[in-house]
């Protein structure tokens, strides 16, 4: 197994010089990751990072070009990226079929480097004498495969025409390089399964005619639906708002608290109506569950509109008032008889008689209503 080399170990004078004479010190390592650093901050697509960490790999002096090897569903790798070569050697080397020996060596996971100039670090100096690399005057050679998740899902193959021997301080550089290039794409993939996500329920959300709100763990909006842009008339007006705006002024102190209920983990329902945009209010039953988005922890509410229900609810509730109220009124005992049963209801007179002992003339009344 291969010892990895620690720039600090090498020899002080290489960080002066190479023996091609070209200045080679530590302080070219901090500067590309510093560099790459820069680059990921802006957010990258798959295609551009690829291209900017064979970029930073070429920073090394000793190397002339090189290309970037992505994984395939059988297990081969295909050539995605290519620098400073022949283009008829990248069109020969384009592909690496899963059964080769090139792509063995790739799924080994571990650096490889091969001179045509013997040197202790250099491990493998029959790769750099395969007749392709022969012929087109490649005189050192490493391998560099960038894992994901323990699995190898990409390589750099990186080559020199000028140096027979790959200087050690290159070597150790390019494994510091290639873990900050696996973080590099593991974030790549974390936000790539995200965003799979936010366009799988992009369909479902925009076809919901519920209101749909996510929130971040203190309560901000981050995402609804257009139930809500266009049914509640907010637009885009809502994005980093506290959630309790959607809701009446009054209701503010209760919509934290419940909130506060939901973070801990002992409500689920919120009971309080939405405010419209122009001011009107709406009767909803709110359901919240905990989640994610963009990868982070988040609140998922959806509040079905219950206003005509509420309505029909008053409705029923004023007609019963309404008919109690009217037999309430009466001034005689009035009886209600289901069809060949007792008495089933009776008004406030009856209530009142109810103890004393009935009249001769009360008789049984058949009623089929």
């Amino acid at each position: 197994m291969n010892t990895p080399i620690n720039p600090d170990d090498a020899n002080p004078a290489d960080s002066l010089e190479t023996p091609w004479g070209k200045p080679w010190s530590s302080e070219l390592l901090l500067q590309t990751q510093h560099e790459f650093s820069g680059i990921l901050v802006g957010g990258l697509d798959r295609e551009t990072l690829l291209e900017a960490i064979l970029d930073s790999a070429l920073r090394l002096p000793e190397l002339d070009g090189g290309g970037l090897y992505w994984r395939e569903p059988d297990g081969g790798y295909r050539l995605v990226v290519q620098r400073g070569l022949p283009p008829a050697f990248f069109a020969r080397a384009g592909h690496l079929a899963t059964g080769s020996p090139q792509a063995d060596i790739i799924r080994q996971g571990r650096l490889r480097c091969s001179c045509t100039i013997p040197q202790d670090h250099c491990t493998d100096p029959s790769l750099a004498l395969e007749p392709v690399l022969v012929e087109e005057g490649v005189r050192s050679l490493m391998v560099l495969p960038i894992q994901v998740g323990g699995e190898p899902l990409a390589c750099l193959n990186l080559a020199s025409m000028h140096v027979g021997a790959v200087d050690r301080l290159a070597v150790a550089t390019l494994e510091t390089l290639a873990r900050q290039f696996t973080q590099a794409l593991e974030h790549l993939f974390a936000q790539e399964k995200a965003a799979r996500q936010r366009q799988n329920l992009a369909g479902l959300f925009e076809a919901i005619a519920d209101y749909l709100f996510v929130l971040d763990m203190e309560g901000r909006i981050l995402h609804y639906n257009p139930a809500v842009a266009e049914g509640l008339g907010y637009g885009n007006s809502l994005f980093g708002q506290p959630i309790w705006v959607v809701h009446p002024p009054e209701a503010h102190d209760e919509a934290r608290r419940v909130l506060a209920e939901m973070l801990a983990g002992t409500r689920t329902s919120c009971p309080l109506p939405l405010l419209k945009a122009d001011g009107e209010r709406l009767f909803v039953d709110t359901r919240v569950v905990v989640g994610h988005w963009n990868g982070q922890p988040a609140l998922i509410g959806v509040s079905r509109g219950i206003t005509e229900q509420v309505r029909q609810q008053e409705a029923l509730r004023d007609e019963k008032q309404f008919s109690e109220d009217l037999i309430n009124s009466l001034p005689v005992t009035t009886y209600y008889l289901p069809a060949h049963a007792v008495v089933a209801a009776g008004g406030e007179n009856n209530s009142r008689n109810r103890a004393k002992t009935p009249s001769p003339c009360l008789r049984k009344v058949e009623m089929t209503a």
